[in-house]
């Protein structure tokens, strides 16, 4: 049953954004009593593979801008080398504590900042589901009225 109930807040969690790998670590740490590095090494486990497939999606449909990748890679992968590094001099409970305070100060900054999303134009030249509501459209129709809004 805890199984079901994790699987089902880390697919929450990741359709509203939060990531459901964040899920899976608490639930690996504080339900399985697993050590925090083994749990995210289990979480990138499940994440590369799918990075890797979408990568490759993204490549074909030519929505990913090779310079800025290797601009990022070429600060990342300094970055990952120094925090192995690191994590390796730390005792075992210090990184479960930095992952812990990372995911408290993320969600109070999602409550606390306001962002307002504009949509203009389309999103995409194709459309999976056939779909001509574009977000134009979907704006007007959406401030058209007034009152609550009911999201189901």
């Amino acid at each position: 049953m805890r199984t079901v109930l994790a699987a089902f807040f880390s697919g929450l969690a990741g359709s509203l954004g939060l990531g459901g790998g964040g899920v899976l670590v608490l639930y690996l740490v504080l339900a399985l009593g697993m050590p925090q590095l083994k749990a995210q090494g289990i979480n990138l486990l499940f994440f590369i593979p799918c990075a890797a497939l979408s990568s490759i999606v993204y490549s074909f449909k030519k929505l990913i801008d090779w310079k800025t990748v290797l601009l990022f890679a070429a600060g990342g992968l300094p970055g990952v080398l120094l925090g192995s590094l690191a994590i390796g001099h730390m005792g075992s409970g210090i990184p479960g504590k930095i992952f812990g305070g990372f995911l408290l100060l993320t969600g109070i900054r999602e409550h606390i900042q306001e962002r307002t999303l504009f949509l203009n134009g389309t999103i995409a030249e194709e459309s999976w589901f056939d779909d001509d509501v574009t977000p134009q459209l979907f704006k007007d129709e959406l401030m058209a009225d007034s009152g609550d809004i009911t999201v189901w």
